[in-house]
């Protein structure tokens, strides 16, 4: 035989045989081959998986941002005023609408009435965040120029700490042509819109923060 050698040896009824290298070589593989045949058998079996599984690492990295509120509806001050009148219901509505004027984004600012129904815009968000802030907080702001207009907020008036006013002038607590609102200034020389601020003529002022 080719791949193992028969030896008779006279040792009682004993046969003994020796296996050659290229023998050896062949059990060796059908060892192999039987074990991977009975692994496979198990899997189908038991489902047991034939092959090694990579395990995935997430890493999830949380950062810490500071969110800014932005004023999502208008709020708005509109009031009727009369010639040589004292301005008093009206100045109790600015203290009102200047207490909506919470800190948060505000993208735009509206100056009009009834003797110009489009009036004045300020969109720079900045400008128009931070004059909401001094109203808010009743401080001095400006003047900032800006879409033609020079705007500013300060205290004019006998009302306190609730007499501030906005304009749009450029000049605080002054008779400037031009657009101004000042209801708690206690006197007849409430502001106006388009025009004369001192003595105006009856007229509908209103504000709008967005």
């Amino acid at each position: 035989m080719s791949t193992a050698i028969r030896h008779q040896q006279n040792h009682g009824n004993r046969t003994s045989y020796k296996c050659s290298s290229v023998c050896f070589l062949s059990i060796s593989l059908a060892l192999v081959l039987l074990a991977t045949a009975t692994t496979f058998m198990f899997a189908l079996l038991f489902q047991i998986p034939t092959t090694a599984s990579t395990a995935l690492t997430v890493t999830v990295t949380t950062s810490t941002s500071t969110t800014t509120t932005s004023a999502t509806s208008m709020i708005i001050y509109t009031k009727s005023f009369i010639n040589s009148v004292s301005s008093s219901s009206q100045c109790t509505a600015w203290v009102t609408f200047l207490n909506l004027l919470v800190p948060q984004s505000y993208t735009s600012l509206t100056m009009k009435g009834s003797t110009n129904s489009t009036g004045i815009a300020l969109t720079n968000a900045t400008l128009v965040t931070a004059i909401a802030n001094a109203l808010y907080t009743n401080t001095s702001y400006g003047p900032v120029s800006s879409n033609g207009y020079s705007w500013a907020v300060g205290l004019c008036g006998t009302s306190g700490s609730n007499s501030y006013e906005l304009t749009a002038t450029g000049t605080v607590c002054s008779c400037a042509t031009g657009y101004t609102v000042r209801p708690c200034i206690g006197n007849q020389n409430w502001g106006g819109i388009n025009g004369t601020t001192c003595g105006s003529a009856n007229q509908t002022m209103t504000v709008i923060f967005q």
